[in-house]
């Protein structure tokens, strides 16, 4: 699952690092992005319940990482380039949304976030 998710992102990092690769003005995803994207991927847990997330570019040059159990239920996580992550949750009717700093480790708050998503 690790290999096929990097080679998920460099796919979506090589297809969308040309400016304007949606044909609506997206900004490009650069190699900034794309190696905190590949950071973020490598540093997730290996642990059997949790999935590698669904890889999608956003228009605004970042990258997004996505985990879905269903209806009302998934969890994003956006990089930027920029040592930085921001998060946003919906378990059902509770919603959790935040911005943490990557430098070394994953930051806890995604890990239980996963947690929350798949237990």
């Amino acid at each position: 699952p690790l290999e096929k998710a990097l080679e998920s992102l460099k796919e979506v990092y090589l297809a969308c690092s040309e400016e304007n690769w949606d044909g609506y003005g997206a900004f490009p995803i650069t190699e900034d992005v794309y190696h905190e994207a590949k950071r973020l991927i490598e540093s997730l847990p290996l642990i059997s319940f949790i999935p590698m997330p669904e890889i999608t570019p956003e228009p605004d040059g970042e990258i997004g990482l996505e985990w879905y159990k269903g209806n009302r239920k998934t969890f994003v996580v956006s990089v930027s380039g920029k040592n930085e992550i921001v998060y946003a949750g919906l378990f059902g009717i509770n919603k959790v949304h935040g911005t943490e700093y990557f430098g070394d480790i994953l930051p806890h708050i995604v890990i239980e976030n996963l947690k929350r998503l798949y237990l």
